[in-house]
């Protein structure tokens, strides 16, 4: 992940550049009008860490390590108790919190493409 978000010659005040992060910048306004769904498992979310925009006021679910750089980026985690939850679907962005609830995770993706 970290080399998806690394920007050559980054600017003082500009958004990250990076190929990876403008092309999630693109999807993502593809994800808003309703033409595509986006899923992000575990650390995925950490690529939307690099444009904060993206997640602001998104309701999601990730991996405990990275929760403090997802809340940072104005992204709002879902619990089930004491954990994150392990699937939220938040209009198009479809959010995992680990491998192992991949299967829980691609029947949610799978209904959001049924359902559009």
């Amino acid at each position: 992940m970290d080399r998806l978000r690394y920007e050559e010659h980054p600017r003082p005040g500009a958004p990250n550049r990076s190929p990876a992060v403008n092309f999630l910048r693109k999807a993502t306004e593809a994800m808003d009008a309703g033409r595509l769904r986006i899923g992000a498992i575990c650390h995925g979310l950490w690529l939307f860490c690099a444009a904060p925009e993206l997640m602001k006021g998104r309701r999601v679910t990730c991996a405990h390590n990275i929760l403090c750089d997802v809340i940072n980026a104005g992204g709002v985690p879902v619990y089930d108790g004491e954990q994150a939850r392990d699937v939220v679907v938040d209009r198009n962005l479809i959010t995992g919190r680990h491998p192992g609830v991949v299967d829980e995770f691609m029947t949610a993706f799978a209904a959001e493409l049924d359902r559009r």
